[in-house]
């Protein structure tokens, strides 16, 4: 088999007796003499063997080592902060170095007023990469509209949404574009470990709004339309089920008061329902499918000033959820704080600075009885506050 091998490989010249190969002694000589007994050592089939293996492993070694080289200085993993500079929004990592940068259609608008809608960094859809959920808020939002967007680790789109339905009430048509006022993430009710968003969007210029609710992929799981703008949403497990609660905030009309409405997620359809006469009644939708409905009493400095008070603002702070609720409409300049449990029952009611001033200055000069009844009033809305339930 020796012999066999030398044939093939390095040259013996032997012949055949029979089936056994063989050799002269003169010629075996010559051949030990050439030198073909002992090759090189880069002809030597071990040799070449162990080399490529260390050749391997030193590649993978270095190629590991400039990977990893790379996804530190340069960036590669998720992202833990967000910049925008005019229509350029620009990711960084834990360590504030830039990982990617996106132009987008029109200039973001301040920073101040973007970040008072604010963005979620988290791996919504359980994937083992962070999604960015994103209100790109920018100047021409009020034709454009404001959409939501889901941006994978590296910037692109994974999904994008924005109300896109016709509504009527009884005398008009509303159409796109709505403008998102903000939008909050929360467990999924179907406990898969992914994450869901409810998020509210008022007309551009009037007065419908649409508390919609997403699945991790961007999936419409319930729409509901508000008469009246919402202005404020909430995302808290209230009755200790597991299930988190979805709370909105705003003003409804009919009513013409500031109201909470209390959905679960599972269960978010219709129509707030203020009269099949009336004219700002939505139609062609069924009822809305609210858990409860909290209305706000309106002051005495608000009746007489304003049409109506409304939400602006949702919190929770301490396991109860704080609600502002704006008395001055076109300054703004006077709100009330009310705090509520988990049950919606009224736990305290602040108000601010603002609402002070502006109730003195409305009643300046009155009569002792009219500003004993204004400072009684507040203790009065406590216990006005309205809650219906189904």
């Amino acid at each position: 088999r020796t012999a066999q091998l030398y044939e093939k490989t390095r040259g013996l010249p032997v012949v055949r007796m029979g089936t056994r190969p063989a050799i002269r002694e003169s010629e075996l000589r010559a051949w030990q003499v050439a030198g073909l007994q002992y090759p090189a050592w880069w002809e030597r089939v071990p040799v070449l063997q162990a080399w490529a293996l260390t050749v391997t492993v030193l590649l993978l070694v270095a190629s590991a080592g400039w990977w990893w080289m790379w996804r530190t200085t340069r960036g590669f993993g998720d992202p833990a902060g967000l910049q925008w500079n005019g229509s350029i929004l620009t990711a960084y990592d834990a360590k504030s170095r830039p990982l990617w940068s996106r132009e987008f259609p029109y200039p973001a608008t301040s920073p101040a007023e973007w970040n008072s809608i604010h963005s979620r960094i988290l791996d919504l859809d359980q994937d083992g990469q962070a999604e960015i959920v994103l209100a790109y808020s920018h100047i021409n939002m009020e034709t454009q509209g404001l959409d939501l967007y889901c941006l994978s680790a590296k910037g692109g789109d994974k999904w994008r949404y924005a109300v896109g339905r016709d509504v009527a009430n009884r005398s008009q048509t509303f159409r796109p574009p709505y403008v998102l006022r903000q939008f909050r993430v929360f467990p999924s009710p179907e406990k898969d470990g992914r994450w869901w968003v409810a998020a509210v969007f008022v007309h551009h210029n009037n007065y419908p709004s649409v508390l919609v609710v997403l699945d991790s992929g961007g999936k419409v799981r319930g729409e509901y339309w508000h008469a009246g703008h919402l202005n404020a949403v909430l995302a808290q497990d209230l009755d200790g089920d597991g299930i988190t609660e979805i709370v909105a905030g705003g003003v409804r009309h009919g009513a013409e008061q500031a109201v909470l409405v209390v959905f679960d997620p599972r269960n978010v359809h219709g129509t707030s329902q203020i009269g099949d006469t009336h004219v700002r009644q939505i139609q062609g939708m069924g009822r809305g499918t609210e858990k409860a409905v909290v209305y706000f009493p309106r002051s005495a400095m608000n009746r007489r000033l304003e049409q109506f008070n409304f939400v602006n603002s949702l919190a929770w702070v301490n396991g109860e959820i704080e609600a502002t609720v704006y008395e001055r409409l076109g300054a703004q300049s006077g709100y009330l704080v009310y705090t509520l449990g988990k049950d919606l029952s009224v736990r305290g009611l602040l108000p601010s600075v603002s609402y002070q001033d502006a109730a003195q200055a409305l009643f300046a000069g009155r009569s002792d009885l009219e500003k004993a009844l204004v400072a009684g009033e507040l203790e009065k809305m406590k216990g006005e506050v309205r809650v219906e339930r189904r």
